[in-house]
């Protein structure tokens, strides 16, 4: 049954807090991010997922994550993207020097969350910083009770995306001599 518009859920809430910063000065604060159809149709494609058959192999969510940059400032996020505007760099945009994670347990207070650090070294990337994306190995798998019979290796899609056109962060020049660094915390919570 269609419950029409959108179903607010009073058993969990999932949200994406941003923060950029160049070596000691934060240019972004826990900026809200927005899903778009490549995450949302991943999470949808993990929770009916049944099984994996056999001795394969599925290479899920975490397997190939990257946060990208890009310069668009003319572009608000909305739900059918599937790519920065104007990356910096080549398509996608230019990888991070350095990735890393951790992980919080909810299990005391019911909040959970993974925080995606991406660093690009000083002078590894330049211009104006407008758009901001995260990338990951998405299932987008559509049929109830799907089953991993061979190896499974999503393609790598843009699941969230943050502007300055969008009103999400304000736009600002690189600069390249210190490092640059976006964490992307994915935070689940019980409400």
């Amino acid at each position: 049954m269609d419950c029409g518009g959108v179903v607010r859920m009073s058993g969990i809430t999932i949200k994406g807090y941003v923060t950029i910063r160049q070596a000691d000065k934060v240019l972004a604060k826990c900026v809200r991010n927005h899903f778009v159809n490549g995450g949302l149709k991943g999470l949808i494609s993990t929770l009916i997922h049944k099984n994996i058959q056999g001795t394969t192999t599925w290479y899920n969510w975490y397997s190939d994550w990257k946060i990208y940059i890009g310069s668009d400032v003319d572009t608000p996020t909305n739900v059918s993207q599937t790519a920065l505007v104007t990356p910096i760099g080549a398509a996608p945009g230019t990888a991070p020097n350095i990735n890393s994670a951790s992980i919080k347990s909810g299990a005391v207070d019911g909040i959970w969350s993974i925080k995606y650090i991406a660093t690009w070294n000083a002078g590894t990337v330049s211009g104006t910083l407008g758009e901001v994306a995260l990338y990951m190995r998405a299932p987008d798998k559509s049929d109830f009770g799907w089953t991993v019979t061979s190896n499974y290796t999503p393609s790598t899609v843009m699941v969230s995306r943050l502007s300055s056109a969008g009103l999400d962060l304000s736009s600002f020049i690189i600069d390249e001599d210190v490092p640059l660094t976006v964490e992307w915390t994915v935070q689940l919570a019980f409400a």
